[in-house]
């Protein structure tokens, strides 16, 4: 759209976007679930400042939350990269510009 440089090195930077974009989602959602608990009261002395603190202790000391973590975070990283790949694909494959030593043209390879 902008004629940026295409290649290994964008498909990279996209990919690591969709990694950290879906990493960041889940870590959002867990947290609105905590805020949503403490809301209700079903977390007794508990404030939205602790968000972060009960979060990493769920994850650290209950492996049923920590499987479903996984899951989701799975899910989401193969449904992301499966709505992402015909971008990265269409990155590598560009074919790359090469200058015209006789008038300075530039062709597609």
């Amino acid at each position: 759209m902008f004629k940026g440089k295409s290649g290994y090195i964008a498909a990279f930077i996209i990919s690591f976007a969709v990694i950290f974009g879906v990493i960041a989602g889940q870590a959002l959602g867990e947290g609105f679930s905590i805020a949503k608990m403490i809301f209700n009261g079903e977390i007794e002395y508990a404030t939205y400042a602790n968000i972060p603190q009960i979060l990493w202790y769920l994850l650290f000391n209950d492996s049923e939350f920590l499987r479903g973590t996984f899951v989701n975070l799975g899910l989401g990283l193969v449904f992301a990269f499966l709505g992402a790949k015909k971008i990265i694909t269409d990155m590598i494959a560009m074919p790359k510009p090469v200058k015209d030593g006789e008038n300075n043209e530039t062709h597609l390879r």
